[in-house]
């Protein structure tokens, strides 16, 4: 996407090259959220991409980058800035292929002055060094201008295409492949510049070009290029040094041949060419049949020469442009994949490993462009091959389960059973599907028997917040099994810690003798409502609805510890030297360690969920003792510097709709000098671990390992919304004699941390919190103690 195109931009130009590492786009890009800064520092010639980025056939659009000059400095605009490989061969050539770029602008930045050594300007580059790749590239409705403006430049040269600004040598290794492109590029400056002699350099291909003549394997001269954009709009007059032309604006160290240029096209109408000095190039109208014939060319080429990597080229004549050829998947029916290659006779061959491959010999009429392919359990793999060369391997993908959930209706003991699939959904006609239905099932009893069958139940027993009720699922298609599934502990319990309207309704505060299955019967505390939940549910299984505000006396209290998020007056372990088991039977006893999402929503009802927070002193916050998730929610701060949230090594998800309120500026922990930042923290470990104190016998390091929830594996945090100004790793330390919380030399902590970097809740729910950031993403993660190193 977007944002990791920017960070690739971004690690460039803080001088990783990437050289030789392998980027491939996964979908189409579209720039239009910002300025677009080039792939490598745009005035700093050293920094160079030195990788292959292979486009796969997808577009980047709406690119807008406002190129200048930069004093004293060479300056380089376009997707990239600067391109360059390490050796001459293959292997280690930078390039970028397969990439098609629509609707990019690189205008020029108002200036009164521009001075400088250089500047180059290319949409795909502005400038590439030896070792270089530009191939299979496909540019439609660009421009490049400097919108006429009134100028003078003392800049050294002017270097500007529509394809690439300039190609510059080194040291005579003037070794580039460059091939097969099609460029719509209109390009239109100095029209109304003052550009006191200084040589310019502009051509709707490559500004100006330094090569020699070379032909053999891994060097391929200029081939394969048809420009059928705009021409180039200069003012001859304004300069004595103008070179411009169709594919070159000037090659320098070679005067190209007929032969050279044979494949050299430009679709400009004649009258356009007085303005052109050096015209590179056969002129070509862009007509369908022209086209298609180039297309056949380029096809041809990548056949020849068995360039594998290369997609094969398309036209769509109703939407006069060219297109990469991939098959892709079109349709689905009860029974197959429709898999559609663009117009033309192929022959199809398929395999289920990418290793035997099969000719389809049924299934396809001869001279059709496109094949059923039934559906599989597993992964099969596809091409095309047509006259003129292959398609990309395409997966098709198996028909397979994503996702079976068990569903407790709201007001009800009702349960169901929803099993969605790869293909159509939840609509599982096609597919054969049991159901058992089971409570307390124990997997050591063979004598177990199953209550029900059907996608639904209702259950019909005594003890509601004690049975565990669980179903099993065997999905089967064509009499083979693609699916064997239990879920279970499905509990909605609901939470009412001092009462809430909601829309024309009141409800009253909870009760923990309530069931807390229904809104109307809600639990009073939290560990009330913990209790109700299911032992061994996941946090997709458990949810707990808050109804109204939790107090910070309810979330955290130091008289009654057993009445929220704690099980010591203080949410620490500091007073518990070397007494696991006591720590231990403390949060069993609490039942707090049980998984669940914490929600103020359920169904289409907001209950208004508020949880409150307030520090006591140095101490306080809210635990959490299993995997938990919150969505929906608002965190209001209520005293104190700052608050934290402790995981304690279980898996924590802030998921979407959470919202921040009254927390004041931090007070510096853990923040970037400057950046404003709310006082929400979230450490992985526990506050003040004693537990283990001192950690120097075996059995003492045995306890500590088997204290971790997640064992080797580790633990996670995921944020998809909300405000934090600091992530830690580990737990906080403030006492002397307290156990450093990164595990054991044989176990260290293992911790996962995935943002949300496209803020997607966030950016759209701004305006609801009650403090604004001009910073509000910014804080740092930590790896380690609080007060330890990061």
């Amino acid at each position: 996407d977007d944002y990791q195109l920017a960070k690739l931009a971004r690690d460039v130009n803080n001088g990783n090259k990437y050289s030789g590492i392998y980027f491939k786009l996964g979908a189409d890009i579209n720039l239009d959220e910002a300025l677009w800064l080039p792939i490598s520092q745009w005035d700093n010639s050293d920094s160079k991409f030195g990788g292959k980025f292979d486009g796969d056939g997808h577009i980047i659009r709406n690119m807008h980058l406002q190129w200048e000059a930069a004093s004293g400095k060479w300056v380089n605009w376009g997707l990239f800035g600067s391109i360059k490989g390490t050796a001459d061969k293959i292997e280690n050539y930078a390039s970028v292929t397969n990439l098609i770029i629509e609707d990019a602008v690189a205008e020029m930045k108002s200036s009164g002055t521009m001075t400088g050594q250089g500047l180059n300007v290319g949409i795909v580059s502005g400038e590439i060094y030896p070792y270089t790749e530009i191939s299979n590239i496909i540019l439609k409705g660009c421009s490049i201008t400097d919108n006429e403006d009134v100028y003078s430049t003392t800049v050294g040269e002017h270097r500007i295409g529509g394809i690439v600004g300039n190609m510059e040598d080194e040291s005579s290794n003037d070794f580039f492949r460059i091939f097969n492109i099609t460029a719509d590029t209109e390009v239109s400056a100095f029209v109304n510049a003052t550009t006191n002699g200084k040589p310019i350099y502009i051509s709707s291909g490559i500004g100006k070009g330094n090569f020699k003549s070379y032909t053999d394997a891994v060097r391929i001269f200029p081939k394969n290029i048809y420009l059928h954009g705009t021409a180039v709009i200069t003012k001859p007059s304004t300069t004595s040094n103008l070179n411009s032309g169709t594919l070159f604006g000037k090659t320098m160290n070679l005067t190209p041949t007929a032969a050279q240029m044979e494949t050299w096209y430009y679709a400009f109408d004649d009258a356009t060419t007085s303005l052109l000095k050096n015209i590179y190039g056969n002129y070509l109208e862009f007509t369908d049949d022209k086209a298609k014939t180039f297309q056949e060319l380029l096809n041809k080429y990548i056949t020849d020469n068995s360039l594998n990597d290369k997609l094969l080229w398309a036209y769509d004549s109703e939407k006069n442009k060219y297109y990469f050829g991939n098959i892709e998947l079109t349709g689905a029916t009860e029974t197959n994949y429709t898999v559609s290659a663009p117009e033309g006779t192929y022959e199809w061959y398929l395999s289920s490993d990418k290793v035997t491959w099969k000719k389809i010999e049924s299934g396809i009429s001869a001279g059709t462009n496109s094949v059923e392919i039934p559906y599989q359990e597993y992964n099969q793999y596809v091409y095309a091959k047509s006259s003129t060369g292959m398609s990309k391997v395409l997966t098709v993908p198996a028909l397979r389960i994503e996702a079976v959930t068990l569903n407790h209706q709201e007001n009800s003991n009702d349960y169901s059973v929803s099993v969605v699939n790869s293909i159509w959904g939840e609509d599982n006609s096609k597919l054969t599907i049991s159901y058992d239905w089971y409570i307390n099932y124990d997997s050591s009893n063979g004598t177990n028997t199953s209550v029900s069958t059907g996608n639904s139940y209702t259950y019909g027993g005594t003890n509601p917040t004690t049975d565990q009720i669980s179903c099993h699922i065997i999905v089967t298609y064509n009499d083979n099994i693609i699916a064997d599934n239990w879920v279970g502990g499905s509990r909605i319990i609901y939470l009412c810690p001092a009462g809430v309207t909601v829309g024309d309704k009141t409800y009253a505060a909870g009760n923990d003798d309530n069931d807390g299955l229904t809104p109307d019967k809600p639990k009073l505390t939290w560990q009330g409502a913990y209790a109700a939940l299911s032992e061994e549910g996941s946090w997709d299984e458990n949810k707990i609805v808050l109804m109204g505000t939790s107090s910070s006396d309810a979330t955290f209290s130091t008289t009654d510890p057993y009445k929220g998020f704690a099980i010591t007056k203080n949410l620490s372990a500091d007073d518990y030297p070397g007494q696991y088991s006591e720590w231990k039977t403390k949060v069993e006893n609490s039942k707090l360690n049980r998984n669940t999402t914490i929600s103020g929503k359920h169904g289409s009802v907001d209950y208004k969920g508020v949880i409150e927070m307030k520090t006591d002193g140095e101490k306080g916050g809210l635990g959490i003792f299993g995997d938990t998730r919150f969505e929906y929610l608002t965190f209001k701060h209520k005293g104190g510097k700052y608050d934290i949230i402790f995981c304690q090594y279980n898996n924590l998800e802030m998921g979407k709709g959470l919202i921040m309120e009254d927390f004041p500026e931090s007070p510096g922990y853990g923040t970037l000098d400057g950046a404003k930042t709310m006082s929400l923290q979230i450490f992985g470990g526990v506050n003040n671990d004693n537990r283990f104190s001192p950690l120097n016998t075996e059995a003492l390091i045995k306890e500590m390992e088997e204290s971790m929830p997640h064992g080797r594996e580790g633990f996670s945090m995921t944020f998809l919304s909300g405000h934090y100004s600091a992530i830690c790793v580990g737990g906080r330390q403030n006492g002397i004699n307290l156990n450093g919380l990164m595990g054991t030399a044989n176990m260290p902590v293992k911790c996962t941390i995935t943002m949300d970097i496209d803020r997607e809740w966030n950016d759209e729910h701004k305006s609801l919190n009650t403090q604004e950031y001009a910073h509000y993403d910014a804080g740092i993660i930590m790896a380690g103690n609080h007060e330890g190193a990061m």
